[in-house]
């Protein structure tokens, strides 16, 4: 017979009593009987401590999960306070071109070699940017 590892547990005189009683309705020891209960329970026990391995583990992650968040939430806040400015900066450029009535306003239409708009004088083929003839 291997040698099995022993436990000294203190019980209530009730549970005591309760495990008395069973154990001599079924022809066995006190130890024996709690022997079978916990091999009863083990599969059930052992979720239980894989669960709460698992949630240990994920407590201490927690805190260096939480630094990486906030690294992550700072870049993140460190590209939409860039991308503010460039906001900031197209407006400077609009509100630029809007006093001096430039470019910023209303531009003008580039032609370029495609002829004279009555449609004289080219041969060349006019096209709008999404590829249709005109």
């Amino acid at each position: 017979m291997t040698r099995r590892p022993r436990i000294t547990v203190s019980i209530d005189q009730d549970q005591y009593d309760v495990l008395q009683r069973l154990g001599r309705a079924r022809g066995v020891s006190v130890g024996k009987l709690v022997r079978e209960l916990v091999e009863a329970v083990e599969p059930a026990l052992g979720r239980a401590a894989s669960l709460l391995e698992q949630a240990a583990r994920a407590q201490a992650e927690l805190p260096r999960k939480l630094r990486e968040l906030t690294n992550v939430g700072a870049d993140d806040m460190e590209a939409l306070g860039e991308m503010a400015d460039l906001v900031e900066l197209l407006e400077l450029v609009r509100a630029a071109g809007a006093k001096e009535g430039g470019p910023g306003v209303n531009p003008r239409p580039v032609t370029r070699g495609l002829g004279r708009p009555d449609g004289e004088g080219g041969t060349a083929e006019r096209f709008l940017p999404n590829g249709v003839r005109w």
